[in-house]
């Protein structure tokens, strides 16, 4: 089986050469450079309409997850009836069984056995029209590389680099004059749209990540290139123009349809930070931290700053990111009960000590948003008041 290595933050991670690993590099990433080095975390996947379905399931640590020899089975196949399965039985299930092996080790491989149905072009009618319904616009199959990257790769990454002494932060980032500059906070505050707009108005600003961010115990920010999911509301005032959004009169009519019938939270696109942001896109090499800014929303007049202690903000980012990569939650408490040294109480731990550790030297702000604040005025503080101050 055919391999591609490419670096993802300070990882090495190779995909084989199958439809669901290609799905994954071509819908959920920007460019990914390749990497010559060894794969830190490999990924396989398997139809499992060719080759079949592990059976060497042994000790039960939950009704989904399994333990034999070192060896994790996580079982994320979703069980279905009439007249739904009916359905599914034709175009595919979107759930999966995952294979884990190496979770103490210095490689970690993940085998992903999917429903080989989905890629195939059958009814395509039906296809057709769950994309439509679909507020990303994004194919049926491409509904099993989302769940993959958001609710198993990113919960195993974090669980699995810790011990490196990295974690991933929930955060936006940027690079200004040659120091990384992370933004963190609670899902909603403003992160996206204020660091869109900051690198949009000026030259000297270049995209890191969106959503999650790695990040050292030494102080260092590696770039996440994940896609970014734009809603119609960050669309709003000039952060995000739609047209940069959306290619051809479909594409176009459907984001209309949405927006009219669910309004702004109801439709969205997943689009590569190299589209968004063309030549303004950071180089794929760790950065030193500069400043860590927590955004938060409160009921208040006017936005405020203030200084936050690397303590707090380790504890708020600690909180923050546990609720973004919850089910990691349950996998390491399965874990636990299997007999490996994996508890969600360590997990936090490391967290949190990662986090302490990496804001020590940087410039630790809080900035306090009235809740109807938008991210035009927000950027404009962010640049004036906290950035250039």
């Amino acid at each position: 089986m055919t391999e591609r290595s490419v670096l993802i933050g300070p990882l090495t991670v190779s995909f084989s050469d199958d439809p669901f690993c290609t799905d994954v590099i071509e819908t959920m990433y920007g460019q990914l450079e390749n990497s010559d080095s060894p794969a830190d975390i490999r990924i396989r996947g398997h139809d499992w309409q060719e080759i079949g379905i592990p059976t060497d399931l042994n000790t039960k640590a939950t009704d989904s997850i399994t333990l034999e020899n070192g060896v994790i089975h996580v079982d994320q196949r979703r069980p279905h009836s009439p007249p739904v399965s009916w359905l599914t039985d034709r175009i595919g299930q979107r759930g999966c069984i995952l294979r884990i092996e190496g979770w103490e080790s210095s490689t970690l491989s993940i085998d992903i056995y999917y429903d080989g149905k989905l890629y195939e072009n059958n009814l395509s009618p039906v296809r057709w029209a769950l994309q439509a319904n679909n507020n990303t616009f994004v194919s049926y199959a491409n509904g099993l590389a989302k769940a993959f990257v958001y609710n198993i790769f990113e919960p195993l990454v974090q669980g699995w680099i810790l011990s490196k002494g990295i974690s991933f932060l929930h955060s936006a980032s940027i690079l200004l004059e040659e120091n990384a500059i992370v933004m963190t906070g609670a899902g909603g505050a403003g992160k996206t749209s204020s660091t869109s707009m900051l690198i949009k108005q000026s030259d000297d600003i270049h995209f890191m990540s969106d959503d999650l961010s790695f990040i050292s115990e030494d102080g260092v920010v590696y770039p996440y290139y994940k896609s970014s999911m734009i809603y119609a509301y960050n669309t709003a005032g000039s952060t995000i123009n739609e047209n940069e959004l959306l290619e051809g009169m479909i594409d176009r009519s459907h984001w209309k349809w949405r927006k009219q019938q669910f309004g702004d939270h109801g439709v969205r696109r997943r689009v590569p930070p190299e589209k968004l942001f063309d030549g303004q896109v950071a180089p794929p090499t760790g950065q030193t931290l500069g400043a860590a800014i927590y955004l938060i929303r409160e009921k208040r007049e006017q936005i405020q700053h203030e200084h936050i202690s690397t303590p707090e903000l380790a504890r708020r980012s600690t909180g923050v990111i546990i609720d973004e990569l919850d089910w990691l939650i349950e996998y390491s408490a399965a874990l636990c009960s299997a007999g490996l040294d994996t508890t969600p109480q360590k997990i936090l731990k490391d967290t949190e000590s990662v986090y302490k550790k990496s804001f020590a030297d940087a410039k630790t702000t809080l900035v306090r948003i009235p809740t109807e604040t938008g991210p035009d005025e927000l950027a404009k503080y962010l640049r004036m008041e906290v950035l250039r101050a």
